[in-house]
């Protein structure tokens, strides 16, 4: 495929959707036949391989994204440790909030300094827009993304698709809401 194509998997529950997204992303092995992956090398980022998740150019983005007990900053550069991540700036961390309309998080007291289970601390909606903006961060080539905004408004979920296509991303979207 050209650069920036992407693809919606779409059809009604119980189709297996969900476990092409297994398949591609290694959860589930294939037991006939070949998945080829775009391009797959493993970054090396702070003296650190960190295959899997964030395997080379291939992001991940389950309906229900994890979130670490850390700081906000934590959630961000998720699979990798905050530490080591250079001197990422709250001036950046928060015009990548503001993209997907969570900037006001960054004001909560402690966001950047204190460890909070952000698990309990957001809606699926905020967990959903945190991990398109943990995305944003990674600035990957490709993305796959299982039912990665089933928790945002329409208009929402057509801003951040509009964001992958200005960064440039192909991506997979696997939805039952072909809209």
């Amino acid at each position: 495929n050209s650069h920036n194509d992407s693809l919606l998997l779409t059809g009604h529950n119980g189709a297996g959707k969900s476990s092409i997204f297994r398949c591609l992303s290694g959860i589930w092995k294939v037991k006939v036949g070949t998945i080829i992956k775009p391009a797959s090398d493993v970054r090396e980022d702070f003296g650190r391989s960190w295959p899997g998740f964030l395997s080379g150019d291939v992001f991940y983005l389950p309906q229900k994204p994890y979130n670490v007990i850390g700081t906000l900053t934590d959630q961000l550069t998720y699979p990798q440790p905050a530490k080591g991540a250079g001197d990422l700036s709250t001036q950046y961390l928060t015009g990548i909030l503001d993209q997907v309309e969570l900037a006001y998080l960054a004001e909560r007291d402690g966001a950047f300094t204190e460890e909070i289970n952000w698990e309990d601390a957001l809606s699926l909606g905020e967990k959903q827009r945190l991990a398109i903006a943990r995305l944003i961060h990674h600035k990957p080539r490709f993305a796959i993304l299982d039912e990665c905004t089933s928790g945002v408004a329409a208009s929402m979920e057509r801003s951040l698709y509009l964001l992958l296509n200005d960064m440039g991303i192909s991506y997979i979207t696997i939805s039952h809401r072909p809209v």
